[in-house]
């Protein structure tokens, strides 16, 4: 399980390499699926924001 969820977070962060200009909303999206809510900002989403957003 947990293997698994490393190797999800390794794709996401390549795939968000990859997509940097326009992977907020994309990244909402999914976080939102996921969590079947429609929280705009999540624990995840920040995380990732600050990576990348400096």
């Amino acid at each position: 399980m947990m293997m698994m969820m490393m190797m999800m977070m390794m794709m996401m962060m390549v795939w968000i390499a990859t997509n940097k200009h326009y992977h907020r909303s994309t990244l909402e999206q999914l976080l939102r699926e996921r969590n079947g809510t429609t929280r705009k900002i999540t624990s995840d989403e920040n995380r990732y924001h600050m990576m990348w957003n400096r």
